[in-house]
């Protein structure tokens, strides 16, 4: 009973202390090396991450064979696992069966420490890149080994051993390191492991071998012959004997291999596959691809001088089959014979067949118009570029048609020149500047053709050569000009220009429909914005007009639709042309207050002149200006008589 007292007390004093630390580490627990008894979670968790902060930065250095690279651990991808170190901390004799637990817990109170082992994450690719960039610089790769192309022939390249460093291996050294208790401060041997390749020698020279035979002779791939194509009623076309040559030098620069091994067959030793590619076996085929082929060529509408229209036969084609070239090659090489079949597709349709064109009824010219331009400029070479790009344009019934899209950018590679431009308001040169008048125009040919306008933009500026109200912009990619052929009939879009004009003209069948547009009066006018510009140069009292400006408005613009049974669609908008600002160019000291540029500086005076010159006598009009003198003495003369 002596003992019992002495030892109530201990129990009673492990409980008391087991309270009133339930919700922090308990004594004795540490963490690299550091006591963190006593913690509660959230000062825990501000201590691990200032470790983590600390150990992220701290720079050391690894050794990667024969090489040493300095890094830090942020560098390599690792941090603390802050969560899982303070879970395992307060976890320390709260967790397990109560024996442990007791155990744990009153080891600690007799001053046993616990150490709770450092745990890391890892940014996988940020390490892999680090390890990546240490075993180029320092170890020796493994070579596969394989075949090179040496000018004419093969050059065999045999496998070698090399080394690589391994993430697991490379995370668990560091690791190690921090569980000794070491911070990452000294140099640091990463381990590297041996790598074999997956090749023999002996596959490296069964692929050599067999590389030599298949392209030591060339090649020819011929087609059926004669070939007969149907043109139209009555019309065959004859197409010669097509045949398509490889010769070694291609087959070389064809081949192409990768290591194959069969799953299957454990015994068997991986080797190295041939094959030929179609990428490879390209330069043959594009230069021989248009003295074997056909292409498909689509019905054509053709227009004569007194617009009608007539269809031209569509012919079908025949196409090499790319896709069975490559194969088709292998397989006469690997048989040692030198020609084989070409592998090629017949009556292959045009898009657009002869049938379905005269199914679309474009018979007549339904709706013209032109505008004109100046002769000789770069916008007029736009202009007639992109009238080039949509000449012929076929629409079918209910098809959808945006002139932007057809186009495309309008690039120098597509053919377009700077000229200037409405760009946010102001003028500038851009890639195909004037393309607007062409939508312009083609938009009054849809508009009184009667057809569905689906989207169109006015200028921000009215231009003269436009119709008032009528007219439409157009830029990449927007704004753009669409429309729809909402008829049962196809529309056939074709373009004619002049070095000074530019005509589009529309063929199809609008059935009946009658067309009328109107313009109203002019409201809501904008005087325009003057701008002073300076130049020091002029006289006080003269003033040279850069531009004249032009007053803005708004116009309603209509087109009223009769259709074939009587009824009407009518259409109404108001368009608004912005004033464009007047520009002057004066003497500083004549900007007015509140512009831009104002200086509020008195004028200079005039020179003094001579008394004896003649100009004196007129000292508004300067010395050389002799108009102003000779109005002066006029005007002197018309007095002195008004005053008889």
């Amino acid at each position: 009973m002596a003992f019992a007292a002495p030892g109530a007390l201990l129990l009673g004093a492990g409980i008391s202390d087991w309270f009133r630390l339930r919700e922090h580490v308990v004594p004795g627990v540490r963490i690299l090396s550091e006591p963190i008894g006593g913690y509660g979670k959230e000062a825990l968790s501000a201590h691990l991450a200032r470790r983590q902060t600390e150990l992220a930065a701290q720079r050391f250095r690894v050794r990667v064979g024969e090489r040493e690279f300095e890094t830090s651990l942020a560098q390599m991808g690792a941090s603390l696992d802050v969560d899982a170190l303070r879970s395992g901390a307060l976890a320390v004799a709260r967790v397990g069966a109560m024996p442990l637990r007791l155990r744990e817990r009153f080891g600690a109170w007799w001053g046993q420490s616990v150490a709770i082992e450092p745990l890391l994450r890892f940014d996988a690719s940020a390490l892999r890149a680090r390890l990546q960039e240490w075993q180029q610089a320092a170890l020796r790769a493994p070579v596969e080994g394989g075949l090179v192309l040496d000018g004419h022939q093969f050059r065999r390249r045999y496998p070698e051993t090399g080394q690589s460093l391994t993430e697991a291996r490379v995370e668990q050294a560091l690791l190690e390191q921090l569980k000794a208790g070491e911070p990452p401060l000294r140099v640091l041997q990463l381990p590297a492991d041996t790598t074999h390749p997956l090749l023999s020698r002996e596959a490296v020279d069964a692929a050599w071998e067999q590389a030599t035979q298949l392209t030591q002779r060339a090649l020819t791939l011929r087609g059926p012959a004669p070939v007969s194509l149907q043109a139209g009623e009555g019309d065959v076309v004859q197409q010669a004997v097509p045949s398509l040559r490889f010769s070694p030098e291609v087959l070389r620069a064809a081949l192409t291999m990768q290591i194959e091994s069969d799953s299957t067959r454990l015994e068997q030793q991986p080797r190295l596959g041939l094959s030929f590619t179609l990428e490879g076996l390209q330069p043959a085929l594009a230069a021989q691809r248009d003295e074997i082929e056909v292409k498909p060529q689509d019905a054509k509408f053709l227009v004569d001088h007194q617009d009608r229209v007539s269809v031209t036969p569509s012919v079908p084609g025949t196409l090499i089959v790319d896709s069975q070239l490559a194969s088709r090659v292998w397989q006469l090489a690997s048989t040692g014979e030198t020609t084989g079949e070409l592998p090629l597709q017949h009556q292959i349709a045009p898009k657009l067949q002869t049938a379905e064109a005269e199914g679309l009824n474009i018979r007549r010219l339904v709706s013209s118009f032109t505008t004109r331009y100046a002769c000789c400029q770069p916008r007029g070479k736009n202009i007639q570029r992109i009238a080039e790009l949509l000449d012929g344009t076929v629409l079918r019934p209910g098809e959808r048609y945006s002139v932007n899209d057809a186009v495309g950018p309008r690039t120098p590679a597509n053919g377009f020149v700077p000229a200037p431009t409405i760009v946010r308001g102001d003028i500038e040169d851009t890639s195909g500047g004037g393309v607007s008048q062409f939508a312009t125009t083609l938009f009054n040919a849809v508009l009184h053709g009667g057809y569905e306008v689906i989207e169109r933009q006015p200028h921000s500026y009215y231009f003269e050569r436009y119709p008032i109200g009528h007219e439409a912009t157009l830029s990449f990619p927007k704004p753009d000009l669409i429309f729809r052929n909402d008829t049962q009939s196809g529309l056939l879009l074709k373009t004619h220009y002049s070095p000074t004009s530019i005509t589009v003209k529309l063929y199809g069948d609008n059935e009946g429909r009658q067309v009328k547009t109107s313009r109203g009066g002019r409201f809501n006018l904008t005087e325009p914005t003057t701008v002073y510009e300076p130049n020091d140069e002029l006289s006080p009292e003269a003033e040279e007009v850069l531009e004249r400006g032009q007053t803005g408005w708004t116009v309603e613009v209509s087109r009223v639709v009769t259709l074939k049974d009587g009824s009407k669609k009518e259409e109404r908008r108001e368009v608004t042309y912005n004033p464009r600002d007047r520009v002057l160019q004066v003497h500083s000291c004549k900007i007015p207050e509140g512009e831009p540029g104002h200086t509020g500086r008195d004028c200079p005076a005039p020179e003094p002149c001579d008394a004896a010159d003649p100009a004196c006598e007129n000292p508004a009009c300067s010395q050389e200006d002799a108009e102003c003198l000779r109005m002066q003495r006029i005007r002197e003369l018309v007095d002195a008589r008004s005053r008889e």
